[in-house]
């Protein structure tokens, strides 16, 4: 039982530290449709969330207006997941 529980934080521990560093876009776009899925704990979605805004922020500024208007609406549709909305 002890063996199960800890396998099952480190694994928590190993996603929530692959989150903490910079994803490169497509492992952003991996992730996001991830935790669209409900395979993604909800205490990742947070960082998930800031680096989808940094992504979109960029996009904005190259004028890819469109890719930044579906990062907004995919930025969206995780805020409500992460209370519970969705």
């Amino acid at each position: 039982m002890l063996r199960g529980i800890a396998q099952t934080f480190i694994e928590s521990a190993k996603s929530d530290l692959e989150l903490s560093r910079r994803l490169s876009h497509s492992q952003l776009e991996t992730a996001t449709t991830q935790a669209e899925n409900d395979d993604m704990p909800l205490a990742a979605l947070p960082e998930l969330i800031s680096q989808l805004e940094d992504e979109m922020k960029t996009c904005a500024q190259d004028l890819k207006f469109e890719e930044a208007a579906k990062l907004r609406d995919r930025i969206r549709t995780l805020r409500q997941k992460l209370v519970g909305w969705s």
